[in-house]
């Protein structure tokens, strides 16, 4: 996939194609919906309604410019990733 965008500073239990597959959701959305590029909450509410579509499930995702976390989350599903000054954290939990 060609992106215009790129996620950074990547940290994921995920198996290496359900990281790709976030990825690739995430830049997806970035390049497609510019109203997410300058919305956190945009950005947020996109990639859990297309997480959930793809992977099933009840999904959490923040997006902001810094925090700090600890939280428990089913295994294969913790995705972190930077894009520009913002944070971006997915996961499940049941």
């Amino acid at each position: 996939m060609s992106a215009k965008y790129a996620i950074s500073n990547i940290d994921s239990d995920m198996v290496e194609r359900r990281r790709e597959d976030t990825k690739d959701i995430i830049i997806q959305i970035l390049n497609n919906e510019p109203d997410c590029r300058t919305w956190p909450q945009c950005l947020c509410r996109r990639i859990k309604e297309r997480c959930e579509d793809e992977f099933t499930g009840t999904w959490n995702c923040h997006v902001g410019p810094s925090f700090g976390s600890s939280f428990p989350y089913e295994a294969n599903s913790y995705f972190y990733g930077e894009w520009d000054d913002l944070s971006i954290l997915l996961y499940k939990y049941k």
